[in-house]
């Protein structure tokens, strides 16, 4: 497969390039369309479409289509040859001249303008395009525009008028941000929005990759159960660490208790001294003996006394044990009769 040309890898990425001398010349379908054949035929590369593809890319009718095509072709400026799958078009007079980018997105979004959604016009986006070349150059360190109403319009053979008022529908929009000129012999600053474009820029590559994926998987039926059970995989392996680090957690917390409280000199000896009567009321209540009473009342006398130490170090018995998160499943993920547990939200 021979590499992928400039124009090829510029669409790809969801731009194509408009020469500036086309700019007064056409009306918004027809001037995108003869760009969108020139970006091909500019590297004396086939441009091989079919009208599916370029109502796609340009965002038009069939019909629409149809007749810019017709327009293009009756005035001389491209010739086609037709094939059943597609169409192969070559412009008659090549323009290598200087261009701007044009996103394809910019006729198919809607904005909000004065309180009404709506798609740009044409001057619109020939302005937008105007400014996002010239600002995402890349010997433009600044990443701004410096320019007036009566310079932008000279650039793109459009009235002052309508420069200003597609200026202020991009504000409107939120696509562009301008610092105005404190008079009128200095220039006004015009930058970007440029967390929208770089939000457009990630939905672009998610598509692709998406694309690449449904492609790998139609080329592999098999692909999609192996992704979907090493996915699976991925997911318990996942569950588990969650759990884990919350067990540890915990865990760690009670043990670092029980090393504070056994720093205490008196609470290990009454800790050691229960462990003791402890173990003699256990065997003295298995062999019946008579001073189990006793005892046991020892026992909660300690205990007692093991409470207060612990009171004055300012914790209390709970604190010596793991405190887990969740108390239907101790943070093990799975309940005592073996069913997942639901309070699984590691996002949270």
């Amino acid at each position: 497969m021979s590499e992928a040309t400039a124009a090829e890898r510029s669409i790809a990425s969801g731009y194509f390039k408009k020469p500036y001398e086309i700019h007064g010349k056409y009306s918004r379908s027809r001037g995108s369309f003869i760009a969108l054949i020139n970006s091909y035929d500019v590297e004396e590369r086939d441009c091989k479409m079919g009208y599916k593809k370029i109502c796609e890319l340009l965002n038009i009718s069939r019909s629409t289509a149809v007749r810019t095509i017709k327009q293009a072709e009756a005035a001389g400026e491209i010739t086609r040859v037709r094939n059943k799958t597609y169409t192969e078009y070559h412009m008659k007079d090549i323009m290598k001249g200087e261009f701007e980018r044009v996103g394809f997105w910019l006729y198919a979004f809607e904005f909000k303008i004065d309180g009404a959604l709506r798609k740009l016009t044409k001057s619109e986006i020939d302005l937008y395009s105007e400014l996002y070349t010239k600002i995402t150059d890349k010997e433009n360190k600044e990443k701004a525009y410096y320019g007036s109403a009566q310079s932008l319009s000279a650039i793109l053979k459009m009235c002052p008028n309508t420069v200003i008022k597609s200026l202020r529908a991009l504000m409107k929009a939120d696509l562009i941000y301008r610092q105005k000129a404190l008079n009128g012999h200095e220039k006004s600053r015009y930058t970007l929005n440029m967390d929208f474009v770089r939000a457009l820029e990630r939905d672009k590559r998610r598509q692709k990759k998406r694309k690449a994926e449904l492609a790998k998987r139609e080329a592999d039926p098999q692909a999609a159960a192996r992704e979907q059970a090493i996915a699976a995989s991925d997911e318990r392996a996942e569950r588990e660490r969650h759990y884990s680090r919350l067990r540890a957690a915990a865990e760690r917390i009670a043990e670092d208790n029980r090393r504070r409280a056994f720093r205490d000199t008196e609470y290990k000896i009454t800790d050691g001294k229960l462990s003791d009567v402890e173990r003699r009321a256990a065997r003295a209540e298995a062999f019946g003996a008579e001073n189990l009473p006793e005892l046991l009342a020892e026992v909660k006398k300690i205990k007692a006394r093991k409470s207060a130490l612990l009171s004055g170090m300012g914790m209390s018995e709970s604190d010596l044990q793991p405190k887990y998160r969740c108390k239907k499943c101790s943070d093990t993920g799975f309940l005592p009769d073996g069913r997942a547990c639901d309070c699984y939200h590691p996002k949270r």
